[in-house]
């Protein structure tokens, strides 16, 4: 992968992530991150394929950076990679979604 394709990739997913904690794990369009991320609607799909890989990024991002509102949102839709997350983060996602 050449460096321009994984400096586009990020971008996309730095914009999914940042539209995520905003308005919400699935609350956002394949035409709200490309213009976050200044690429055209077409550059998101060749990043991650479908809306739905985008998000999958979105999530395992999320529990990497231990994004309490998205991993909340992720295990109240059962998404694996936010079920699969470390306990802790789990507990104070379902905390949140108490509150």
């Amino acid at each position: 992968m050449s460096t321009k394709v994984a400096t586009r990739n990020q971008a996309v997913l730095e914009a999914a992530v940042a539209l995520a904690s905003e308005r919400g794990f699935r609350r956002y369009s394949r035409a709200d991150v490309a213009q976050r991320a200044g690429v055209a609607d077409g550059s998101v799909n060749n990043s991650y394929g479908t809306m739905n890989g985008l998000h999958d990024a979105v999530m395992q991002t999320a529990v990497e950076r231990q994004l309490v509102p998205i991993v909340a949102a992720g295990l109240a839709e059962r998404h694996p990679a936010a079920c699969a997350a470390p306990q802790g983060l789990k507990d104070s996602a379902l905390a949140s979604l108490a509150a």
